[in-house]
């Protein structure tokens, strides 16, 4: 595994090709594709996703492949109070990272190799939290297409849209806005028709 974090992608071509085992975990419980979807490498990602890689195995903190290329560790994080005075790990997200959609390349390769979109980790959260803590709407809305759901909740009971309306992600929240009114719409017809007609 230290050759993906050195970058070595030419050895880790000749050890898939000598039948390395691409699902061996380290001591965190990381397999390589979690280490390369840390290290935001995509090509090694795919091709240890082509050799078998398990993708939703989960390490010792409960994380995922998915969740991993939502909020990799190469992005910077810091230790801070909230409004409520609770201390967290927040997630810096720059305009360009917005506006680009942070590392979504890998995460609709996951999601079309079979990611599942909502395990938690340890902290209770899912991927569609992650995303919405980082104030990605592109992310949010790979996500929410492939069936990500808005009413899970982490340990500190926050929804993804919890998370969204504090850090003040307004593109998030327009989102999530827009989801609820379609699904509320799409709903009404529904019952609408299970109505017994009027005598």
């Amino acid at each position: 595994m230290m050759v993906i974090y050195m970058g070595y992608d030419e050895i880790v071509t000749m050890l898939l090709e000598a039948g390395a085992d691409v699902n061996i975990q380290d001591n965190n419980g990381r397999n390589a594709l979690m280490i390369a979807l840390n290290e935001e490498n995509l090509e090694v990602a795919r091709m240890l996703v082509d050799a078998g890689a398990h993708i939703n195995v989960q390490d010792n903190d409960g994380e995922t492949a998915l969740m991993m290329a939502v909020c990799p560790a190469k992005k910077e994080v810091y230790n801070g109070k909230d409004r409520n005075e609770e201390y967290g790990y927040y997630y810096l997200s720059t305009k360009k990272d917005a506006e680009e959609g942070f590392n979504l390349e890998q995460v609709s390769a996951l999601l079309g190799a079979g990611a599942l979109v909502d395990i938690q980790n340890k902290e209770g959260e899912t991927a569609l939290i992650k995303s919405a803590q980082i104030g990605d709407a592109k992310l949010a809305r790979a996500l929410l297409d492939a069936g990500a759901k808005e009413h899970f909740s982490d340990k500190t009971c926050r929804t993804a849209m919890k998370w969204a309306r504090e850090r003040q992600h307004r593109s998030v929240v327009k989102l999530f806005r827009g989801y609820q009114q379609s699904k509320r719409g799409a709903a009404a017809p529904a019952t609408a028709a299970a109505q017994p007609p009027a005598p």
